[in-house]
């Protein structure tokens, strides 16, 4: 290890780059670093690193990093697409349909994983249910994020026109008036 000096004496310091020999340094590097091994401008390496972690985990411990990126793909071109079919682009509705489509995508690879297995084996049967359950979930999914996309347009992001709409639909009298003070 090298060692700097300083005002409280020696330290250590990492290892440099250039202290390294040239063997150790040789091999396949990503396409995310340079020459020297410093990550470049535009590097992809952390993108999608949570989904990716769901993923892995919904997949289970033996999953390989090729089926990961590709069901990681997968499901952003499906998120992409459920964003432009419902055209909101409030959070609530863009959280509610990344969860859709991470499940409408994890139920397709297991409905091909019980047809891989072979439909009448156990192991086929339990992909198949668990298909099933997950396409369940990206059904619910789906009915929620269109109604939550037509209550949040309908309203818009502005607080005095939702605490109208709010008082309205539960029969109370508004917090704001509408032209958006309280009245005090």
């Amino acid at each position: 290890m090298v060692t700097a000096r300083c005002a409280a004496g020696r330290r250590p310091q990492p290892t440099r780059l250039k202290d390294v020999a040239k063997r150790m340094r040789t091999g396949e590097r990503s396409r995310n670093q340079d020459e020297k091994g410093r990550f470049t401008a535009g590097n992809t390496a952390p993108e999608g690193r949570r989904l990716k972690s769901i993923i892995r985990r919904h997949l289970g411990k033996d999953a390989v990093g090729d089926a990961v990126e590709v069901l990681f793909s997968e499901t952003k071109d499906m998120f992409r697409a459920l964003v432009r079919a419902v055209g909101s682009d409030a959070p609530q509705v863009q959280d509610t349909l990344a969860r859709r489509a991470r499940w409408g995508v994890l139920s397709a690879h297991y409905a091909l994983r019980a047809v891989e297995l072979g439909l009448e084996t156990p192991q086929g049967q339990a992909c198949l249910e668990l298909a099933l359950k997950l396409d369940q979930r990206a059904e619910r999914l789906d009915v929620t994020a269109l109604d939550l996309a037509n209550r949040l347009d309908g309203v818009g992001h502005d607080p005095a026109a939702a605490n109208l709409q709010a008082a309205a639909t539960f029969g109370r009298k508004p917090l704001l008036a509408a032209g958006g003070s309280n009245g005090s």
